[in-house]
Parts: C-alpha cells; structure tokens; sequence
C-alpha cells in the first residue's frame, strides 16, 4: 500500500513540479488554489529530502484516487475470503 501511494506521488510530483511555481499566490489557505509544499524522506537516503508543492485541490484528488485504490484492495482481498463451512 505504502508503494502504491509513494508511486502516484512521485508520478504526479513529476508533472506538477513547474506548475507550483508559476501558480499566483493565495493567501487564503483553504482555498482549493492555494500551494501547499510537503517535505518527504528521499528512499533509500538518511539525510535527502524531497520537497513537492501542489494545489489544495490538487492534494484532494490525489487522496480521493488513493482512497478509491485502498477500498478497491479491500473489496477485492475480502472475495477470496471463504466462510468456514464448520
């Protein structure tokens, strides 16, 4: 689980990188407009970091598809799971 969501975060800090930082400035900060910058630890690094800036609403869709992904992982783990005949 923890790959999957750190795999659509680097996909996505890939392409938004630029966009952070030609976005105006709001000050506002439960604006769906406004930036927000999250410092993550590098993989495989005890010291780099990485740091990734998006729009509010941007972090929302990105919770809201790993949200889906996690209920369709459930969904999917609990039809293998066979009730005791006993």
């Amino acid at each position: 689980m923890k790959v999957l969501v750190g795999l659509a975060l680097l996909a996505a800090t890939i392409s938004s990188a630029a966009f952070a930082e030609d976005a105006p400035k709001v000050k506002d900060r439960k604006s769906p407009d406004y930036v927000r910058c999250v410092t993550q630890p590098e993989t495989g690094s005890l010291v780099k970091k990485r740091k990734t800036c998006r729009t509010n609403a941007q972090w929302d869709a990105i919770e809201a598809e790993q949200q889906t992904g996690a209920n369709d992982l459930v969904v999917r783990s609990r039809a293998f799971i066979v009730p005791n005949p006993g």
